[in-house]
């Protein structure tokens, strides 16, 4: 699509646009101050304070059995061992907050040049409003609790920027450190096998590579035996009774158990089994397409992000913000034209369905024994829901793409050239060129 000036563009959609940019920002002021005003540092920033004490005096961070994090978070606090535990929550959360907007940034770098110029704010606006509100729970969780997740995501956004510029060493460095913050996030590197992309290899060298730095991290601040001190304290946070978990094994749990953390449905050892089973299988298979259908790689890496963190044996719902990018994307997609319209708007209904129950349906207390666990629930099916229908909209919306008669503006959608079969077009002639230029 032409980034050029039209007369006949609607002021109203500009001047929406740049309003949805003034929200954003008063979004943030808004958090900001309602953060700082509660002065309370959270629970999870405690422990990375007590870690970095611990750093300070020359021991080992996993001597505190709470700490199941890399050692980077704690040789960041380190330093300030001994100042105000206030002053440096503030400044934490002020950190956390210049993160989201950084990340804001990154998605609008990646998808505003290929947008009319009236729509250059949109990704900006878009990304820093859902992910500022003060009601969207994931991201407000993060906030509260003091905790990574929002450092992990400008690392998934950078890494899939990188694979659409064909940047395939920067594509699994930034994912591998994205797992240098958590763990976990190392599972997004799956996304680098998609069917039909190029440098897999390169890119997975790049992440093993750079990869490294984590198990060296890990003997560098808790000497030889830091590996086996930080699989303790996994393992004791992983096995706590009534820890509060969003995943497959803990809704299994609450569902059809006396789990203790909700009243249960029905008490069924049959059907705890049965649906533990049938999810898994149905969020592999979910992965599995994702990484089978060709077409853009931000898209499977977003998409194989939010598998991720469904699948994940020890889940929470701070992480769902990790799969704000996929409701970005399909907006982005939808401003634009070319093939595929009807597959975007189905898609940004379903994922802004997703975006609003995390908002109003989760309730979490502390105690949510007197809750039904059908309700308790229910963002975690949203969950699964959201991927599922993203990951088929994904594959529907890269076939009618490529189909045959494709112009130039279907072309641009992922930033990359057309990949559709030689033979479906016939032979080249001599000095055609292979595909139309994004």
């Amino acid at each position: 699509m032409s980034g050029r000036w039209r007369p006949g563009a609607s002021w109203a959609a500009v001047a929406a646009v740049w309003a949805a940019v003034a929200v954003a920002v008063e979004r943030w002021y808004h958090v900001a101050y309602e953060l700082a005003s509660f002065w309370t540092p959270g629970g999870d920033f405690l422990y990375f304070v007590q870690a970095g004490t611990l750093v300070a005096a020359g021991k080992s961070p996993y001597g505190l059995a709470q700490y199941v994090y890399p050692p980077p978070v704690a040789w960041a606090l380190a330093p300030f061992d001994g100042a105000s535990i206030e002053r440096e929550w503030l400044v934490w959360l002020g950190v956390m907050l210049f993160t989201m907007l950084c990340a804001a940034a990154v998605f609008a770098w990646m998808e505003s040049p290929g947008l009319p110029r009236w729509a250059w704010p949109l990704p900006f606006a878009l990304a820093a409003f859902t992910l500022l509100d003060p009601s969207f729970y994931p991201a407000a969780r993060d906030l509260y609790l003091g905790q990574t997740d929002v450092f992990v995501l400008p690392c998934i956004l950078l890494s899939a920027a990188a694979a659409r510029r064909s940047a395939h060493l920067w594509r699994g460095a930034w994912l591998a450190l994205g797992a240098l913050l958590k763990i976990w996030p190392a599972a997004i590197a799956l996304a680098v096998v998609q069917r039909g992309g190029s440098g897999r290899w390169r890119a997975l060298i790049a992440f093993a590579a750079t990869g490294l730095l984590l198990p060296i991290s890990v003997v560098v601040a808790g000497g030889l035996t830091g590996p086996g001190a930080l699989r303790a304290n996994i393992d004791h946070a992983s096995h706590q009774p009534l820890l509060v978990s969003d995943s497959i094994s803990s809704v299994t749990s609450m569902l059809f158990t006396h789990s203790g953390l909700a009243r249960p449905v029905l008490v069924s050892p049959a059907l705890h089994a049965a649906t533990w089973w049938g999810m898994t299988l149905v969020m592999l298979a979910v992965t599995v397409v994702a990484l089978l259908t060709r077409g853009d790689p931000a898209m499977c890496t977003f998409n194989v992000t939010f598998c991720v963190v469904v699948l994940m044996p020890l889940s929470h719902r701070q992480y769902a913000l990790l799969a704000l990018p996929v409701l970005w994307l399909w907006v982005v997609r939808l401003v634009r034209s070319g093939r595929g319209r009807g597959v975007a708007i189905f898609a940004v209904l379903v994922m802004a369905g997703w975006w609003l129950v995390q908002d109003h349906t989760w309730q979490y207390t502390g105690d949510n024994t007197h809750l039904s666990a059908l309700q308790y629930v229910m963002p975690f099916f949203a969950d699964i829901a959201a991927v599922t229908l993203s990951v088929v909209a994904e594959a529907v919306y890269e076939r009618l793409r490529r189909g045959r008669g494709a112009g130039p503006s279907d072309l641009a959608v992922t930033g990359e050239p057309d990949q559709r079969d030689e033979l479906a077009d016939g032979p080249r002639a001599p000095g055609r060129p292979a595909a139309l230029p994004a």
